[in-house]
């Protein structure tokens, strides 16, 4: 199994940059919808 921490070290896709960027971004985005729906559980 591959962890982001060992990808931020070494990139697995350093031949394909863009999916390496495309998995960091949908990481970022996961990260951020969840912060949001906890958000909105505690506004509740």
């Amino acid at each position: 199994m591959i962890t982001w921490s060992g990808l931020v070290r070494q990139p697995v896709w350093s031949d394909d940059p863009a999916r390496w960027f495309i998995a960091q971004q949908s990481r970022q985005f996961r990260v951020a919808h969840n912060r949001k729906l906890n958000q909105e559980k505690a506004a509740t």
